[in-house]
């Protein structure tokens, strides 16, 4: 018996076809003499045949597609679907390969093999296997690869990726081998403000102190400039304003506030200082309002924007003086006139001052005597 193997090449495809319905067919003959250069006995050769074998060289046509879940966003995980199916007419036999290559600025990237797939990974690609043939016209489950796009892209960056699918049967149709799917990267920056009272109180007629912090809770990079607008309380006069890596102005009762350099995803910026003097006379709650906004989207507004309202505390400290201003020597039964001075230190402004005067047993007030209009004076029990 001998045995052997043959190769087909592309004539045979060209000759005959590929299809499990197409013969290959493969045809052996024998020629055989004896010492004397005789054929056959009485007629009959020494041999049999010709005789012959058919093969076939299947067809399966698999292709992949790979299919992007929506609009990725900087810093966060992204996912694509990858599918594989046999149009051909034929049974793909095993093995049946897909390999995706790891795209640029994706980290973590994962390929979720499901049903039916044995997949790993190197540093560069996954290697997905299918357990088993794939039939003509079925597809194979469809595997998930994800992966985390890096934040700190800019809007626009696209994210290319590709999946090759190889099979053992002969393919009559390799351009659907491979697919690659591009899309483009948005950026989404969470800006959230925090503002906050230096100390506990507020006294009217001394300065407040405020502070301001700006955290960028991502998924991306914030891009600069980023601006802080702090809105002084009403009455109010501008001391200062101070931060690290920020440029503050002061206009009319309005600080802004700008950074020029990014701020990465889940990263605070440098604290603000925000100094104003309160007026004296100030009674109603003091207000002070601060918001931020930067060039990248943001997807949560509701914490742009923060307030304090404290109810401030009036302090006074007054002094009194009182000077004898009438004739010398005094004389019994003479009017004897006197200066009283009233002064307030502060802070704060003083309200509904009361000045008590209690005149000796041998004295009495004379009504009118008073000299100042800012005051209303009245004797109580005197005759």
């Amino acid at each position: 018996m001998i045995n052997y193997t043959a190769t087909p090449s592309e004539d045979a495809l060209d000759d005959a076809g590929a299809g499990s319905d197409i013969d290959h067919t493969n045809t052996v003959s024998i020629n055989a003499e004896d010492k004397t250069g005789a054929t056959g006995i009485t007629g009959a050769p020494f041999y049999g045949g010709p005789d012959d074998a058919s093969a076939q060289i299947h067809s399966a046509d698999l292709q992949v597609t790979k299919t992007g879940d929506g609009t990725p966003v900087a810093g966060k995980r992204y996912s694509w679907d990858i599918a594989v199916e046999n149009l051909g007419d034929d049974t793909s036999k095993a093995d049946i390969v897909v390999t995706d290559a790891i795209p640029d600025n994706v980290t973590s990237f994962t390929l979720d093999d499901g049903d039916d797939w044995v997949c790993d990974s190197d540093e560069d690609q996954w290697t997905c296997i299918l357990d088993g043939d794939l039939a003509a016209g079925d597809s194979a489950p469809v595997i998930t690869a994800s992966g985390l796009i890096d934040s700190d892209l800019a809007d626009g960056t696209e994210i290319v990726n590709t999946a090759r699918v190889k099979g053992h049967t002969y393919d009559p149709e390799t351009d659907n081998n491979r697919d690659t799917e591009t899309v483009e990267v948005t950026t989404r920056a969470d800006l959230r403000i925090d503002k906050n009272l230096g100390g506990t109180i507020v006294k009217a007629g001394e300065s407040a102190t405020w502070t301001i912090d700006v955290t960028n809770n991502g998924p991306s990079t914030s891009r600069g400039t980023i601006e802080v607008v702090d809105t002084l309380p009403a009455g109010s006069t501008y001391v200062s304003a101070t931060g690290t890596g920020w440029d503050c102005s002061e206009d009319e009762g309005v600080v802004t506030c700008e950074r020029a350099d990014d701020l990465a995803s889940g990263t605070a910026a440098n604290q603000i200082t925000v100094v104003a003097k309160i007026p004296a006379s100030q009674t109603a709650n003091v207000v002070n309002s601060a918001t931020v906004s930067g060039p990248t989207t943001d997807p949560v507004t509701t914490n742009n924007t923060d307030e304090v309202s404290t109810a401030p505390t009036r302090t006074t400290t007054l002094t009194v003086e009182k000077a004898y201003t009438g004739a010398q020597p005094a004389v019994a039964g003479d009017t004897f006139a006197y200066d009283i001075t009233v002064d307030n230190v502060g802070p704060s402004t003083a309200t509904n001052v009361q000045v008590t005067d209690t005149l000796p047993d041998y004295m009495s007030f004379v009504p009118g005597g008073t000299s100042n209009d800012d005051w209303t004076c009245a004797a109580d029990g005197q005759p």
